[in-house]
């Protein structure tokens, strides 16, 4: 009989990230033998009513969707078919058989695994309010004390729990996730997605939510002494504009490409269709990922799956993933970064490059794979 397991809802527009790491983890399972394959269920409750239509294009990969609230009807039409329902961690028991990644108030009622990001309120706590960083504190003893399995995206995030919260005994599992190219990406026109949004054909390409702490600053004043090398290179930026934790961050980000003289290298896209941005990554020169910190990047896995060059922040987790085409400079020193995107754009043609792409595709399969079947041995 085939596992069943409950994934529930944990992205949102505000977090993207979420809904990515749900639709990676989803895929990978999805790509093992018939034999190895478990029923997963999507868990969904009134307050994910919002974030379900992100999830619309990969909702076919579940087997079916429980829910609980008072909204089936809601979530029978964004899904398509009938719900099943359920109204307490004890009946949910009856209907999966392993959830992952639990909320903390399912641990000890169910048979489940939580998942810690990172660890970033820690090492960034300035970028935290005193209520977050209580509430983070709060929730990640909780799981120390009461997961039978905690999963981490990177052995960096999983050193620091063991720093932290040495009395757990809970089972510490690392679950890196990767990228799968779909077919899509690679026989749609990067070109034409280009012209779409009416961009040069030589552009480098920074694809972060504008969050304080993705250090989009040291990216523009890269380009600020670029400019005065006479190297001038353009910017295309994707990403949300909204940064709950510093509501006025974009809106001050915004006067750094005017005060440094490089406004019309700037192109700010902001939230566009996943499609559109991974033509324009496929596009693109190269990939900035400027990052002070991350649990483990999603940009650069979808970089590495599409065979593009990187220029990346020398963070732990970035040197850990270690993709094959990076450059790495010191996560605060603009010109540093200036000097390594330099001396590398004499080399850097535009996209999209099918051979080296369908090469990269073939290395991600078995990457992904092994994601799959990681995740499969931590729901045994």
């Amino acid at each position: 009989m085939a596992k069943r397991i409950g994934i529930p809802v944990i992205g949102s527009a505000e977090w993207i990230g979420g809904v990515s790491y749900v639709e990676n983890l989803v895929k990978a399972v999805r790509l093992l033998p018939d034999e190895e394959q478990p029923e997963l269920t999507l868990l969904v409750s009134d307050k994910d009513l919002e974030a379900l239509p992100l999830h619309a294009h990969f909702l076919h990969l579940f087997d079916g969707v429980l829910h609980r609230g008072t909204q089936r009807t809601a979530v029978e039409s964004l899904f398509g078919r009938a719900v099943a329902v359920y109204s307490s961690e004890v009946e949910l028991g009856g209907l999966v058989d392993f959830v992952f990644p639990a909320a903390d108030f399912m641990l000890g009622k169910i048979a489940a695994a939580s998942w810690i990001p990172d660890f970033q309120h820690v090492h960034l706590p300035q970028f935290f309010s005193s209520t977050e960083i209580q509430e983070r504190d709060r929730s990640f003893l909780w799981k120390s004390s009461r997961s039978q399995t905690v999963v981490f995206s990177s052995q960096s995030a999983a050193a620091d729990f063991r720093r932290l919260y040495p009395q757990s005994s809970s089972r510490i599992a690392t679950l890196c996730f990767h990228t799968l190219p779909e077919s899509l990406w690679l026989r749609s026109d990067a070109v034409q997605v280009q012209r779409k949004y009416g961009l040069p054909d030589r552009f480098l390409l920074c694809s972060n939510q504008f969050w304080a702490h993705k250090n989009h600053c040291r990216v523009f004043e890269a380009l600020g002494y670029m400019k005065l090398m006479g190297c001038p290179v353009s910017l295309v930026l994707t990403g949300s504009k909204s940064d709950y934790r510093h509501k006025t961050y974009f809106e001050t980000l915004m006067r750094m490409p005017g005060a440094l003289g490089i406004e019309e290298q700037v192109h700010v896209l902001g939230n566009i269709p996943r499609i559109d941005q991974i033509q324009l990554m496929r596009r693109s020169l190269g990939v900035i990922q400027p990052s002070l910190f991350e649990g483990w990047s999603t940009v650069v896995e979808d970089a590495r799956a599409l065979g593009k060059v990187m220029f990346l922040s020398d963070i732990d987790v970035h040197r850990e993933q270690s993709p094959d085409r990076a450059h790495y400079f010191p996560r605060e020193d603009a010109l540093a970064l200036a000097h390594l995107i330099q001396a590398q754009l004499p080399h850097l043609e535009p996209g999209p490059q099918l051979r080296s792409e369908l090469e990269c595709a073939r290395a991600s399969l078995e990457r992904v794979m092994g994601f799959g079947r990681k995740f499969m041995d931590i729901c045994a």
